[in-house]
């Protein structure tokens, strides 16, 4: 049971979020080589800020309950509630893709792959599918020890600076130090008793401009802006670099500050119109998309098991769907905003079926809680 005095904006925004990551690995896993997803502009708007605003949001969880706990709880909380997903999740991973891999091997007569999937299953899947668990516990205590031993503001800047560079030397350490940024600025936010939910934008022309910006912004984010790119990229001068990092935290927290603005404007507009039928629906959606917030966590391990497992191709094959036999790879925009948002949909529903299914199992619980 979910805790009642939870920020349901808060949940919100954490349930977007996860919504546009499993739209974002449809559109990846879909184009089973007949697109350069990187290059296609619906993958590029979603990945410019999705999950600038996923760790921001779990930065601002932390920072509101900061000073609740002292350093060493927190840590210990932090290690209980993230690293522990990360290995039941290691172990879905094994049982739930690796011997099913294995097995299908065997059954084709591949035996000679069989060695490598064996070590597969050995070293597992959690620094590769499981990185944003990693990118969350690294910042998470990056800014315990920023804002819970360090008291000077200069000696804070200065352990800010280091904090970069060390996140660097974790799993996937890239990764984290291009949204350690993110999860810092959430942090302060939830530390200072602010919010990033929708009562944050209280001016709508701050909104409005960060949307303009956003979007003009946005033409210039290329392949290396993504944030799975280097920190610093070696073929790039150092003016391209700061360049490029500008314009990866400039989409970044534009589009975090749009999302907010926009779900409180749509919340605005919804209290004028007098219908009982929108009411109706947008609350139907926003309780469904706070229950995936509340339970991202779980949404972010069975979708990596669901899309990263190649379940989701595997599901596309059974159906007959494939580059060569269907139509809808034959439009960019059919295969963008028609047939992607479909499967993410149907995506989300059977993932949302088996958590909530979960949800009912007291025993389901050790997988998320030691």
């Amino acid at each position: 049971m979910q805790n009642s005095s939870r920020d349901k904006n808060i949940d919100l925004l954490k349930g977007i979020a996860m919504c546009l990551v499993i739209w974002g690995h449809s559109i990846q896993y879909s184009s089973m080589g007949k697109y350069d997803f990187f290059a296609l502009p619906l993958f590029r708007f979603i990945y410019s800020f999705h999950m600038p605003l996923f760790i921001a949001v779990s930065g601002c969880l932390l920072g509101a309950s900061l000073y609740k706990r002292s350093f060493q709880e927190n840590v210990r909380h932090r290690i209980a509630t993230i690293f522990w997903p990360i290995v039941t999740g290691n172990l879905l991973w094994v049982f739930l893709v690796r011997l099913p891999g294995v097995f299908f091997r065997v059954q084709s007569g591949g035996t000679s792959e069989i060695f490598p999937a064996v070590k597969s299953i050995l070293i597992g899947k959690s620094l590769t599918g499981f990185w944003f668990l990693w990118a969350v516990l690294a910042c998470s205590i990056a800014v315990c020890i920023i804002f819970q031993k360090v008291k000077n503001p200069i000696a804070r800047i200065a352990a800010t600076i280091i904090a970069l560079f060390c996140t660097t030397q974790f799993p996937c350490g890239n990764l984290i130090c291009n949204l350690f940024p993110f999860f810092l600025a959430g942090a302060w936010l939830g530390k200072e008793k602010e919010s990033i939910s929708p009562r944050f934008t209280k001016n709508a022309w701050i909104g409005v401009s960060a949307v303009i910006l956003f979007f003009l912004l946005l033409p210039f984010y290329h392949e290396k802006c993504f944030i799975y790119s280097q920190v610093y990229i070696a073929d790039m001068s150092p003016v391209q670099n700061i360049c490029v990092y500008a314009i990866r935290l400039g989409c970044g927290f534009l589009g975090i500050i749009s999302v907010v603005f926009l779900v409180r404007f749509v919340a605005r507009l919804a209290s004028i119109v007098n219908s009982r039928i929108v009411h109706s629906v947008l609350r139907y959606l926003k309780d469904r998309i706070v229950f995936i917030g509340e339970n991202s966590l779980k949404f972010y391990i069975f979708q990596s098991l669901f899309f990263d497992g190649s379940w989701f191709a595997r599901s596309l094959r059974l159906i007959g769907i494939s580059p060569q036999s269907s139509a809808v790879y034959e439009s960019i925009y059919v295969y963008q905003f028609v047939f992607t948002p479909l499967f993410a949909l149907a995506s989300a529903v059977l993932l949302y079926a088996i958590i909530a299914t979960l949800e009912k199992f007291d025993k389901a619980q050790y997988l998320w809680r030691p």
